[in-house]
C-alpha cells in the first residue's frame, strides 16, 4: 500500500509539473505524466492501481467539468502503453522505451510536427530510462516481471 501511495504522489507531482513551463526545452515539454505512469507500471502489476494512476494524471492535466478528445486520447494512449508493458518480453527499461515511444507518437499524431515529435521522443526515452532505474532501486526487485503471455 505504501508503494501505491508513493506512486500516486509521484504521478500527482509529475502531472502538476507538466502543467507548468518548468521543463520546457527547445519549446517542447516532455510528457512527465506518461513517463512516470509507464515507469511505475513496470513495478505495479495491479490493473486497478494502474487505471487509478492514469485517471489521476488525466484529472490533473485537464481539470475540466467534461472530457475532451485530448483527454480521451491521453487516457487511451496511456492505457495502451501500460497494457503493452505486460506483453513485451524484454527487460523493464527496454519495454519502457518501446512503450513510451509508441505512446508519444500516438499522443503527437494530431499535431504532426516531426521536429517536435523527435525532440519529445528523445526526452521521454531518457526520462523513462532514468526513472525506471531509480524506481527499481527504490521499490527493489521483489516483484519479478511476468513472463511473456504469448
Amino acid at each position: 500500500m505504501l508503494q501505491f501511495i508513493v506512486s500516486s504522489f509521484l504521478v500527482l507531482i509529475a502531472s502538476l509539473f507538466q502543467t507548468t513551463s518548468l521543463f520546457l526545452i527547445g519549446g517542447v515539454k516532455p510528457n512527465l505524466a506518461l513517463v512516470f505512469i509507464v515507469a511505475i507500471s513496470n513495478f505495479e502489476k495491479t490493473w486497478v492501481r494502474r487505471v487509478i494512476l492514469v485517471l489521476l494524471a488525466a484529472l490533473i492535466l485537464t481539470f475540466a467539468p467534461f472530457a475532451t478528445w485530448i483527454d480521451i486520447i491521453f487516457i487511451s494512449a496511456t492505457l495502451f502503453a501500460v497494457a503493452l508493458l505486460d506483453y513485451l518480453p524484454w527487460q523493464r527499461i527496454v519495454n519502457g522505451i518501446v512503450v513510451v515511444s509508441a505512446a508519444t507518437i500516438i499522443l503527437n499524431l494530431p499535431g504532426l510536427n516531426f521536429g517536435i515529435i523527435v525532440l519529445e521522443l528523445i526526452m521521454n526515452i531518457i526520462l523513462v530510462s532514468v526513472f525506471t532505474l531509480l524506481l527499481g532501486i527504490f521499490y527493489g526487485t521483489k516483484k519479478a516481471q511476468k513472463k511473456n503471455r504469448f
